[in-house]
């Protein structure tokens, strides 16, 4: 599986009112992603140092976060409409007078190179991962253990394939949602959301999700949420960086 894709930042985002009713209808499960990651940062102590990968306009940091103190926030996309909107989103969290927010418009590809290691005890991907390759996703994977300290939290919520179904499957299926369930969108919409999903995303199933993870080198996983089409899964930083 080849792409030349960027992992966000396509054109169908740049109109980002667009995706902002998608979250707002919940079309894409993220009101159950957000409960369940909220519930999950309880469980790590701060402060937060966090990398957010495929940002946009940084309103799952700001929900999952609003109630902990978020020291340092990196936020990285393509759309710099998106990031004008997460500047004004942010601040985040508690008790974080002297917090360092910072965002770089650029392909993740290119930008998590460039990260220290150990700079992030949080990694946050929503929606992001699946705009590349499985070969780039690896290799992204071990960049996100890279930056995370040891028993550091990396939060995958993606497109999640059913087991036994290939990518041409799995989009026909998300396609009918589109087309049955999105009824705040337009027709023009859904044929543009259509012929994105098409040309950009690359799922992949939960088994190669959790393993390839624990490959790289996190050493537990916990499923957050999962339904028929897309999933949520925590993923914890061993304490060395050996990988298999």
């Amino acid at each position: 599986m080849t792409s030349n894709t960027k992992v966000s930042g396509h054109a169908i985002f740049q109109k980002w009112d667009m995706y902002s009713i998608v979250v707002r209808e919940n079309y894409m499960r993220h009101a159950e992603m957000t409960r369940c990651v909220s519930a999950m940062m309880g469980t790590i102590n701060g402060p937060f140092h966090v990398i957010d990968i495929g940002c946009g306009d940084a309103w799952l940091a700001a929900t999952v976060l609003k109630s902990h103190p978020v020291q340092r926030y990196l936020g990285i996309d393509l759309s710099a409409g998106a990031l004008d909107d997460a500047r004004t989103r942010l601040p985040i969290g508690s008790g974080t007078t002297d917090a360092q927010f910072d965002f770089v418009c650029n392909d993740v590809r290119s930008a998590l190179p460039a990260v220290s290691s150990d700079s992030a005890n949080v990694v946050l991907a929503s929606y992001s991962l699946h705009h590349v390759s499985q070969s780039e996703k690896r290799r992204l994977l071990g960049e996100i253990r890279r930056i995370l300290v040891p028993g550091g939290m990396f939060v995958w919520t993606d497109i999640v394939r059913q087991p036994g179904h290939s990518r041409a499957e799995t989009l026909h299926l998300i396609e009918q949602d589109m087309r049955q369930n999105w009824t705040a969108l337009t027709v023009d919409d859904i044929d543009r959301a259509v012929a994105h999903i098409n040309d950009a995303d690359f799922p992949e199933d939960a088994d190669w999700m959790t393993s390839t993870a624990h490959e790289c080198g996190f050493a537990s996983s916990l499923p957050l949420f999962r339904d028929s089409l897309y999933g949520c899964w925590a993923f914890m930083a061993s304490e060395n960086r050996q990988m298999t």
